[in-house]
């Protein structure tokens, strides 16, 4: 009972009784016409069931095409009715229109004329626009996303002037109902396509949003041509008042087929819900329902005669032609039933499929997880995601990421219990749902660790690590949307853990999340008004005091809790991937800084990074910028567990960033666990001592030889050694005699502004330690 797909079920009886329909419509003809009918008579049946079998292959391909974006249009608003943030929707949003082929774009509109707009902009990009209100302004701007996330431009559109409140697919849904716009022209693409919308209403019936989904209708013009009975026929997709959506029909011999339609629209025999085939002189006309809405309608249309051509004959003439006819006419129909068969299905695949993977889509699994359910069956949900996958294509490029994304698909399927679904939903995220399984808990955990471990992308061994969360379903209180909402949750909980991890939803995590929204809204706020800086904290020569550069340091000026330290938040900024919006500020005010001192040349910037800020592509691209200005050297610093423990990946970046001029240094050594045997293979410059180590330091103190040991080591295999955290004197004075040269310290100076720096210390060439 589980893995059928209720498409794949229909269509082998469909490309049956197609096939016999039109067997049987040529056998009666042949045999009609071989017992010697001679007249003129035209062959009715036979017409009518010519035209009515591809007015039902036609119908049944056109009610899947409008069935996808209808329901991406369903999710899109049960998402935006339990959070209106438009924010929180846009990977949603992405999501689903690049996993479906016939969507333009999904889109939000809001009361106040605010707007979020998701759209392909070409095969490998997207585009996203937002309108919103900040203080009472209007503010427009649009961004260029790549397949993985990554803003390739972005750009504000201070003159635009659109308005969602005024279109139609927003006024004409003021009542609560969903809407079909009449066909139009994308002004992007110029291909047809016509727009659905599903309006959100508030408790007091108004309306709190409009959701809507473009809809391409190329593709289903090029397939409504190819049903086309003959050249001088049509085939189309009208609404019940006889509007044109796609296709077309055809003015055939002297009398137009619209009067026709218009006559069968205006008199129905027993409303829409039957087919209906008028054939008269000149025209065949056939009429069939799309969905079960019934607010679409398929119409073919043919010239009779078209139909008629070399049916007349005689008796004896048609005879040996009959049979002829016969024979082919049972091969060809033999070939044409398996060729439509063969092409419903692919239609079928390619709608419900994911092509990178095989797997199921996200689409297609909504109703995998529906049909189970209504079967009563024990069913439990897991999602799970990749971590690190955007540093993947960062590293890699997409064909990397395409690679890890295949192999993980590969060890779901071999890990997952006979009977179990597999889909991905989009980007790297994955759904596996276990149907009947006596431990849930247990062959979720095994699933996961099968699928993790190491792969190999380009030669390089990469540890992938998945984090996952799942959750069993209620009987009769659960829906597929409720289920996968519940298991996101928990694999968000999951990421919280460091390697690989299974977590089981509990409903304390819809608190937590709610949380997690309201962190990330309060560092955003402080990103936008500037409450998050970059201070400075300087580095001197410990002999003579003259400054040799500085280290950047992000702190926030927060209204209620006073300056904060960056450990205070820099989880959460890379957590919720806020940190690269910092980033522009931190290079730009580190190079004011440097253009200002007496000797830029001599001048070392510091920069803290941590693994995933390593593998991230912005940063790589920000050092290279500032390194073509030639303001001042640059250097990164990494902990010690960061540097030891670096997949071949990360230590292939540090080497590029050394062939570019930028030296990595070893942060707070002596505190980590790397081995003295490894030190000198690391692809490092210098290595900073531990504060603990220098405040212990003292004149004829014992640790005096940990100090000299050290320096001696960073001497011994060509490393520099700096020492931070100096506070007295007697310490700096302790490391002078050890052998170090560099070194800050509150004994020279705390981390101050840019401002505060450029006054203390760039206001003569060479300024002493206090």
């Amino acid at each position: 009972m589980v893995g059928f797909s209720r498409s794949e079920s229909r269509h082998v009886p469909l490309a049956a009784a197609i096939a016999f329909a039109l067997a049987t419509a040529m056998i009666v003809g042949v045999v009609a016409i071989a017992a010697g009918l001679l007249d003129d008579t035209p062959e009715d049946d036979a017409i009518i069931d010519i035209v009515d079998a591809i007015s039902a292959e036609s119908a049944e391909v056109t009610d899947s095409y409008f069935a996808g974006p209808q329901a991406v249009a369903e999710v899109v608003a049960n998402a935006t009715e339990r959070d209106l943030n438009p924010t929180s929707h846009i990977d949603l949003m992405r999501d689903l229109t690049t996993s479906q082929p016939n969507l333009d774009g999904v889109f939000i509109g809001y009361p106040d004329g605010g707007f979020i707009d998701v759209r392909r902009e070409s095969d490998e990009q997207l585009r996203i626009k937002r309108i919103d209100f900040i203080d009472g302004t209007r503010v427009v701007n649009t961004d260029i996303i790549d397949s993985s996330g990554s803003i390739v431009d972005s750009f504000p559109s201070p003159d635009d002037t659109f308005d969602p409140r005024l279109r139609p697919w927003y006024e004409n849904t003021a009542d609560g109902t969903t809407y079909w716009t009449e066909p139009y022209i994308f002004f992007t693409s110029q291909d047809p396509g016509i727009t659905y919308s599903v309006p959100i209403l508030d408790s007091d019936r108004n309306t709190a949003a409009v959701v809507g989904v473009d809809i391409r209708l190329a593709d289903l013009e090029r397939f409504l041509d190819a049903r086309r009975p003959s050249e001088n026929s049509g085939a189309a997709v009208i609404d019940t008042s006889g509007n044109l959506i796609a296709g077309t029909t055809r003015l055939a011999g002297s009398a137009d087929s619209s009067s026709i339609i218009e006559e069968l629209l205006s008199s129905p025999p027993s409303g829409m819900g039957m087919r209906q085939v008028v054939v008269g002189e000149p025209l065949v006309v056939s009429i069939a329902p799309i969905g079960s809405d019934g607010t679409r309608l398929l119409v073919v249309d043919a010239p009779e005669a078209d139909f008629l051509s070399g049916l007349r004959s005689t008796r004896q003439e048609v005879g040996v032609l009959a049979a002829v006819l016969g024979l082919l006419g049972v091969l060809l129909l033999m070939f044409g039933a398996a060729t439509i068969k063969r092409y419903l299905m692919d239609l079928d695949l390619l709608a419900s499929t994911d092509t990178l993977t095989g797997l199921r889509n996200r689409s297609s699994l909504y109703d995998e997880i529906e049909c189970i359910l209504e079967t009563g069956s024990n069913v439990a949900v897991m999602t799970l995601d990749l971590d690190g996958f955007k540093a993947i294509n960062d590293q890699f490029g997409h064909h990397g990421g395409d690679q890890a994304l295949v192999t993980v698909a590969e060890r779901l399927t071999a890990s997952s219990p006979a009977g179990s679904i597999i889909a991905r939903l989009g980007g790297d995220e994955f759904c596996v749902v276990l149907v009947d399984q006596a431990d849930p808990e247990a062959t979720c955990a095994q699933i996961i660790s099968d699928a993790s471990g190491i792969i190999d992308i380009d030669g390089y061994a990469f540890d992938l690590v998945l984090s996952a969360g799942y959750v069993q379903a209620d009987h009769g209180t659960e829906d597929a949307s409720r289920l996968l909402q519940r298991a996101d949750l928990a694999m968000y909980t999951a990421k919280s853990f460091s390697g690989s991890a299974t977590v089981q939803f509990d409903e304390q995590m819809g608190l937590r999340w709610q949380a997690d929204i309201e962190r990330r809204t309060e560092i955003e706020s402080a990103l936008d008004s500037g409450e998050m800086d970059v201070f400075f904290h300087p580095e001197v020569d410990l002999e003579s005091g003259e400054l040799l550069g500085a280290e950047a340091l992000l702190r926030w000026n927060h209204p209620t809790e006073g300056v904060l330290s960056a450990t205070h938040f820099i989880q959460d900024l890379e957590r919720f991937d806020l940190l690269r919006r910092l980033l522009p500020t931190v290079f730009s005010k580190a190079d004011q800084l440097a253009e200002a001192v007496s000797k830029p040349d001599q001048f070392t910037i510091r920069l803290n990074v941590s693994a995933k800020q390593l593998l991230s592509s912005e940063l790589t691209a920000h050092l290279s910028e500032v390194l073509q200005a030639g303001h001042a050297r640059w250097s990164i610093e990494l902990s010690e567990n960061t540097v030891s423990e670096a997949p071949p990946p990360a230590l292939a970046i540090l080497g590029r960033l050394q062939s570019l001029g930028v030296s990595v240094v070893i942060d707070d050594y002596g505190m980590g666990r790397s081995s003295l045997s490894k030190l000198a293979t690391l692809p490092i410059d210098a290595l900073k001592i531990s504060p603990s180590l220098v405040r212990s330091l003292a004149r004829d103190d014992s640790n005096n030889g940990y100090a000299v040991v050290l320096a001696n080591l960073g001497s011994t295999i060509g490393l520099d050694v700096l020492a931070s955290g100096i506070e007295s004197n007697d310490q700096k004075e302790a490391l002078v005699a050890a052998g170090y040269r560099r070194g800050q310290g509150y004994l020279f100076s705390e981390p101050v502004t840019t401002d505060e720096f450029l006054e203390q210390w760039t206001s003569v060439e060479c300024q002493k330690a206090a």
